[in-house]
């Protein structure tokens, strides 16, 4: 299936190592083949789909950058390459990308810790001319100011969110309605 064009910020929020997103219909069914793969993600569009795009993401690990000497081996059955990673698959496509290192974390009682903190750099990245690197520092200091006490899981919110690619990317609003669901390939792991 053909893509449509990208929109300029995109949120992908799956359950993931390193190297594949396991989507929630996924994780919540147990089918193991609904995810998506970091060489998907390399060759979309041969490299260029998220040309230009500010990608983030709230998934635990899905900003970890593993060396390829130290991923494991690659599963051809399944087709993944744990040597790509997410973060390795982005700057293929020359997209910036923000992910968490570690665990993104989130409470159950409402909206907290990485889904907090991404939540305010979404609506910081949207507010005008904005940097996407002084939108992330910005929404860093507003989540751990408005804290009335700080945890160890909102310094580790905090820390292990990521910022990789050009720091002074700006998106600009053009207050133009979003175009239709774009159409996404959807892979085939059967």
């Amino acid at each position: 299936t053909e893509c449509g064009p990208a929109p300029d910020v995109i949120a992908v929020n799956a359950h993931f190592t390193h190297y594949a997103a396991l989507s929630a219909g996924g994780f919540a069914t147990d089918n193991l083949r609904d995810f998506l793969s970091s060489d998907e993600v390399a060759r979309a569009g041969s490299g260029a789909a998220l040309l230009r795009r500010i990608v983030f993401s709230i998934g635990c690990h899905a900003g970890l950058n593993v060396p390829d000497r130290s991923a494991e081996a690659a599963d051809p059955g399944l087709g993944i390459n744990p040597a790509m990673d997410f973060v390795q698959a982005m700057a293929v496509q020359r997209a910036v990308y923000v992910a968490s290192t570690g665990f993104g974390l989130g409470d159950d009682e409402g909206i907290g810790g990485t889904e907090r903190l991404l939540t305010i750099f979404a609506k910081a990245l949207v507010q005008g001319d904005a940097a996407v690197g002084s939108a992330l520092v910005s929404a860093k200091q507003q989540y751990l100011i408005s804290l009335s006490a700080m945890t160890v899981y909102d310094e580790k919110s905090s820390i292990q969110t990521t910022l990789y690619g050009l720091p002074m990317y700006r998106v600009q609003p053009s207050g133009v309605a979003a175009p239709a669901a774009p159409r996404w390939p959807v892979p085939d792991h059967s």
